[in-house]
């Protein structure tokens, strides 16, 4: 009973251990006896708590989809009481999230390329994808933007996901600065299809 009693927090350790090893690693390097290792427990305890790699990779990503929903509420939850622009705060927050993490990209990369490969891992990727969206859409609904919220929702992700792969692969292209002009120059169109108000018109200072 107590063994069973670990069970959720074990999952967990283990999940976050395949993240590390995808930072570090391709995965076709990754192996259960390699996370077993980064996890710190013999590999064959492994398969007490995953019946297979798939599994674990699943479990990975419904991991990071509730990290970074709750780190999305939290970042809405800040800004209710305060005045400014909330659209950049948005855009400036996610930059910061996803664009210039490179462990978190390659994490991700890693994942969308297994998502290719293996069709148990695509499901979860796409609900990690719908929350993304969701949560930019439910900002874009409480701006008032309507029927637009959805289609700029996509442009977002389309955006910060961009500006991350080309970070990823080419560093040297452009600084952190042009990615932030770049960002700007979105805000501005984006601003251009919402409704004036106090809610998207106070610049941060």
């Amino acid at each position: 009973m107590a063994r069973k009693s670990q069970a959720p927090r074990k999952r967990e350790q283990i999940a976050w251990a395949l993240f590390d090893c995808l930072a570090e690693n391709g995965h076709e390097n990754i192996t259960i006896k390699r996370i077993a290792a980064r996890a710190g427990m013999p590999h064959g305890v492994i398969h007490y708590y995953f019946e297979k790699k798939d599994d674990i990779v699943n479990a990975l990503v419904e991991a990071l989809t509730a990290l970074y929903q709750e780190k999305f509420q939290s970042f809405l939850e800040s800004g209710k009481e305060g005045s400014g622009d909330k659209l950049e705060k948005m855009l400036h927050y996610l930059v910061a999230a996803f664009v210039f993490d490179r462990r978190l990209n390659r994490v991700f990369y890693n994942l969308v390329q297994m998502g290719f490969e293996r069709r148990g891992v695509s499901a979860p990727l796409r609900r990690l994808l719908d929350a993304y969206r969701a949560n930019i859409r439910g900002m874009f609904a409480q701006a008032g933007a309507g029927e637009q919220s959805g289609p700029l929702s996509m442009m977002v992700v389309a955006v910060i996901e961009g500006l991350a792969l080309q970070w990823m692969i080419d560093p040297d292209a452009f600084d952190r600065q042009e990615v932030w002009d770049t960002v700007g120059r979105v805000r501005e169109v984006i601003k251009s299809s919402l409704p004036a108000g106090p809610e998207v018109n106070h610049e941060v200072k």
